[in-house]
């Protein structure tokens, strides 16, 4: 048998959590967004109702730092892994395979 591994638990109850407590990732629409050009970078929102956020994944195995467009005006995030950090309310660091979730307002 695989050995219990508490981090994997403990990010999927997170995820988990994230879903059934926030209706936009249950029941909301998703548009992909281009905001890294050539990086390796997904980024797509979530909308329901008047909830707004927007989720971005590095999936490259570095670091890459992303400028968010003015339009964009964030929250405090509302979910983070591998340690991606919004520096300001236009930059994030963005370690190797790491993502973060923000609430905005278009």
């Amino acid at each position: 048998l695989p050995s219990f591994k508490q981090e994997w638990f403990d990010y999927y109850k997170s995820l988990i959590a994230l879903r059934k407590n926030i209706p936009a990732f249950t029941y909301g629409d998703y548009e992909f967004i281009s905001i890294a050009d050539k990086k390796n970078i997904l980024a797509y929102t979530r909308q329901y109702q008047n909830e707004k956020y927007l989720v971005i994944l590095n999936n490259n195995a570095e670091e890459q730092i992303i400028f968010l467009p003015n339009s964009i005006v964030t929250k405090k995030p509302c979910f983070q892994f591998g340690n991606a950090d919004l520096v300001t309310n236009r930059k994030l660091n963005l370690p190797p395979f790491s993502g973060i979730v923000l609430p905005f307002y278009p």
